[in-house]
């Protein structure tokens, strides 16, 4: 996958940006944070996920 999307005001999400949000949002699924899982998802590349 590894898409990036560049923002309007150019600035791209980082790491701590999509953990951050996650956080507040109380997302508790795994395939936003958690690395190890989200490599071994074959619906997202490998990658973890952006809320």
């Amino acid at each position: 996958m590894d898409d990036f999307h560049q923002l309007p005001l150019g600035r791209n999400m980082t790491d701590t940006d999509i953990t951050q949000v996650t956080m507040l949002s109380m997302n508790t699924n795994q395939s936003y944070f958690n690395e190890l899982l989200a490599a071994q998802n074959p619906i997202t590349g490998g990658c973890v996920i952006c809320n």
